[in-house]
C-alpha cells in the first residue's frame, strides 16, 4: 500500500504528465473525462461535480454534452494544436460557447505550415531532410 507521501507524489506526477483539464473533454478512447483522467460515465456523474459557468455554479441544464461530432473535433484540435494555442482563438471560442457550430467552423484561422516549401528544381532552398 502506498504511503500518503507516495500518493501525493503520484498525484503530482499524473497531473504533470497527463495534464489537468477543468472542463469535460474526450480522452484518447473517446470517453467523457475531466480533471486528471476522471471518467464521467453518465450525464448524472457530470452533474454531481461543481462545474462553473463563468464565476457562478453551473446549472444541471448547463452541464450537458455537445453533439458527438463537435466533441470529437474539439478533442482533435486540443490534441493537435494544444490547449494554449486553441485558447488564443477568441472568435472560435466565443462561437463554441454560444453553441454556434457553423460560425465556429467559419472563424478558424487559416492553417500555417511550419514546413519549408518543397522544390525539385536546382537551386532549391529546402532544408536538409525536407526535400
Amino acid at each position: 500500500m502506498a504511503t500518503e507521501v507516495e500518493k501525493t507524489i503520484l498525484r503530482k506526477n499524473l497531473e504533470k504528465y497527463e495534464g489537468k483539464v477543468s472542463h469535460m473533454y474526450l480522452d484518447s478512447k473517446g470517453y467523457v473525462t475531466v480533471g486528471v483522467g476522471h471518467l464521467l460515465s453518465t450525464l448524472t456523474d457530470a452533474q454531481k461535480l461543481a462545474f462553473k459557468n463563468g464565476n457562478k455554479p453551473a446549472t444541471k441544464d448547463e452541464i450537458k454534452t455537445d453533439p458527438s461530432e463537435v466533441r470529437l473535433a474539439l478533442f482533435d484540435m486540443i490534441f493537435n494544436l494544444g490547449m494554449p494555442n486553441l485558447r488564443s482563438w477568441t472568435k472560435f471560442n466565443a462561437a463554441i460557447k454560444a453553441k454556434d457550430w457553423k460560425k465556429a467552423a467559419g472563424v478558424t484561422p487559416a492553417p500555417k505550415s511550419s514546413m519549408p516549401a518543397r522544390s525539385s528544381g536546382t537551386g532549391s532552398r529546402c532544408s536538409p531532410g525536407w526535400c
